[in-house]
């Protein structure tokens, strides 16, 4: 712009001349030729400052989209290193289900035999009341015969 500004100073500087052999209009198109090529170099320049920040918006994205996938990886990359300590706590939390299995079929059987235990135990004490009641059934016919028998002997 300083080539445009020393023109037109130029150019006014020889518009005061008054000299008449001078030709002032000689300068003209090499004027309009430097403005011309200015005012396309400027809107040019104009242009590209669209296209830069149009760039640098899609660079902008690029690099959000390059750090997401790169914290996807990472999470990857982590989650993929846990995956044998993962394995082997699968492993040993499926001894313990064999050894809660099995610990779980003693319990029951251990329940099987305390259910008969006490099935016995009230089959026994069922037996002994019955017993108690028929020996007190026998008592009372006893002493009801008794009475009967004492009741012949006086009749007798």
């Amino acid at each position: 712009m300083s080539r445009f500004h020393s023109l037109v100073v130029f150019v006014r500087s020889l518009s005061s001349y008054d000299d008449k052999s001078c030709d002032l209009n000689a300068g003209a198109a090499v004027l309009e030729k430097y403005q011309t090529d200015w005012m396309e170099i400027h809107n040019l320049n104009e242009e590209n400052a669209k296209r830069a920040s149009e760039v640098d918006a899609t660079i902008g994205q690029l690099l959000n989209s390059c750090n997401d996938n790169w914290n996807l990886v990472s999470t990857l990359t982590n989650q993929m290193s846990s995956l044998s300590s993962l394995k082997d706590s699968m492993k040993d939390l499926a001894s313990n289900l064999i050894l809660l299995e099995k610990k779980f079929e003693e319990v029951e059987k251990a329940l099987l035999n305390l259910e008969n235990v006490v099935e016995v135990q009230k089959l026994q004490e069922r037996q002994l009341d019955e017993r108690f009641q028929l020996a007190l059934y026998k008592e009372k016919k006893l002493a009801q015969l008794e009475v009967f028998k004492g009741g012949l002997e006086f009749l007798l």
